[in-house]
C-alpha cells in the first residue's frame, strides 16, 4: 500500500511526469534487491552483527524495508519525482542458497516493478550480474536465462532505444573465463541476438561492464571483439584507488580521466557513470577504498561532467541517444544510495533535475 504522503506527491507532480525522463537524456540508476527481514535479515546482518545501528543515516525515508510490492511502489514514485528515468536491476541466476533467503530474493525488485500499478511512470532494464557465484557456465543455463531476459524485453516499460532492448552485462572481462574462449563468448552473445530477433525486436543494444580501463587502452580494445554495443561501469571502486579514505571530490578528476580513455581507445560508445557514494565498511569490507566528505554540490558537478561528456562526444551516444547511469539507487551496505534517506534527504536526487532540467534543487 502506498503511503498517503506519496499519494499526495503523485497528485502534485503528475503534470510533470511526462518531462521527467528528458527528451535528450536517459538517466538511469542501478537497483540491488538485497533487503529483507525474514527468515533472517538479508544483508542487514554481516558476520552476526546488524550494522544498521552503526549507520543510522543510511535508513531510507521509507524505513528499513523488505523488498516487497508496497516498497517498490514507493521507490518508483520517489525515483520519478527525482527525475530518474529508469532502474537497471541487478539480475541473478538461480543458485542454491548459502543461507535462508540468500539467493531466492535477489530478483524481487524487478518482479515487483513489473507488477506495480505505478510502473508506467518510468522504465526498467536488467543487468546480468555475472560475478563468481552467479556466472553462467553451461549452454543450457544460458538458454534458460536468455528466455527469461526476453520476457523482460517484452514488457512495454522495458528500456529500448529505437525499439531495441538495452541489456547490461556486469563484468565483460569475466565472460571469457566463464565460457573458456573468445569464440565461445561470441557464439553465446550471437545466440542472444538471434533469439531477440526471433522475438520480433529490430535488434539488441548490449552493454559490457568495464570498471578499470588500462592506460594504454589494451583491455578496451581486446574486449571490443566480443561484440558489445557500448561500455559502462557499475561503479569505480576498483579504479586503482588505495584502500582507506579518499576525498569524494577525487571523482571530479578521476571520472573524466576514465571516460576519456574510452573516448580515445573505444570503437563503441561509453555510458558515463556518476557515483552518489561508496563506503562498504558497513559490510565489514575494510580493505576497499571508501569516500569521505560527500556533498550534493560535488554530486551535481559529477552530473554536469557526465552531461558535458555525452553532449560533446556524439560517438559516445548509443544509437544517437545520450545515456547516463548513477551508482546506485539502494546499495545501502556499500553506501551508494540515491534513494532518499535520513542523512541526505532529497538533496542528492534533486541534483538530477538541477542539471538536466534547470530546476532549483
Amino acid at each position: 500500500m502506498v503511503k498517503p504522503i506519496f499519494k499526495l506527491l503523485i497528485i502534485l507532480f503528475a503534470s510533470c511526469v511526462s518531462s521527467l525522463c528528458f527528451a535528450n537524456y536517459l538517466i538511469g540508476t542501478f537497483y540491488w534487491s538485497g533487503w529483507w527481514e525474514k527468515p533472517v535479515p538479508g544483508h542487514y546482518v554481516v558476520n552476526g552483527v546488524d550494522w544498521r545501528p552503526y549507520y543510522p543515516g543510511r535508513q531510507p525515508l521509507i524505513g528499513w524495508y523488505d523488498d516487497q510490492q508496497s516498497e517498490v511502489d514507493n521507490e518508483i514514485i520517489l525515483a520519478t519525482l527525482g527525475h530518474v528515468g529508469f532502474f537497471t536491476f541487478d539480475w541473478y541466476t538461480d543458485r542454491p542458497s548459502r543461507y535462508p533467503g540468500a539467493e531466492e530474493n535477489l530478483n524481487n525488485g524487478v518482479k515487483f516493478f513489473q507488477t506495480s500499478q505505478y510502473k508506467h511512470l518510468m522504465q526498467f532494464s536488467v543487468m546480468y550480474t555475472n560475478d563468481d557465484y552467479f556466472g553462467i557456465k553451461t549452454q543450457s543455463e544460458w538458454q534458460e536465462s536468455v528466455a527469461k531476459w526476453i520476457t523482460y524485453f517484452q514488457d512495454p516499460q522495458y528500456l529500448k532505444i529505437n525499439g531495441k532492448p538495452v541489456f547490461f552485462i556486469f563484468r565483460a572481462s569475466s565472460l571469457t573465463s566463464e565460457w573458456g574462449s573468445v569464440a565461445n563468448v561470441k557464439a553465446a552473445l550471437s545466440d542472444l541476438r538471434q533469439e531477440v530477433a526471433k522475438a520480433g525486436f529490430p535488434g539488441l543494444i548490449l552493454g559490457g561492464g568495464l570498471v578499470n580501463p588500462d592506460s594504454d587502452g589494451s583491455n578496451i580494445k581486446s574486449l571490443s571483439e566480443l561484440g558489445f554495443d557500448f561500455y559502462f561501469a557499475y561503479n569505480y571502486n576498483n579504479a586503482a584507488l588505495p584502500a582507506g579514505p579518499t576525498q569524494y571530490s577525487r571523482y571530479l578528476t578521476l571520472l573524466p580521466q576514465l571516460w576519456n580513455l574510452f573516448k580515445t581507445y573505444s570503437s563503441i560508445p561509453y555510458t558515463p557513470v556518476v557515483v552518489q557514494g561508496y563506503d562498504p565498511r558497513a559490510w565489514d569490507n575494510l580493505k576497499a577504498p571508501y569516500f569521505i566528505n560527500r556533498s550534493p554540490g560535488i554530486f551535481n558537478q559529477q552530473l554536469q561532467l557526465a552531461k558535458n561528456f555525452v553532449d560533446q562526444n556524439p560517438t559516445m551516444q548509443i544509437d544517437g541517444q545520450k545515456m547516463i547511469m548513477i551508482y546506485a539507487w539502494n546499495e545501502l551496505g556499500n553506501g551508494g544510495e540515491l534513494l532518499p534517506d535520513v542523512e541526505d534527504g532529497f538533496n542528492y536526487i534533486y541534483q538530477i533535475g538541477a542539471v538536466f532540467n534547470g530546476m532549483s534543487p
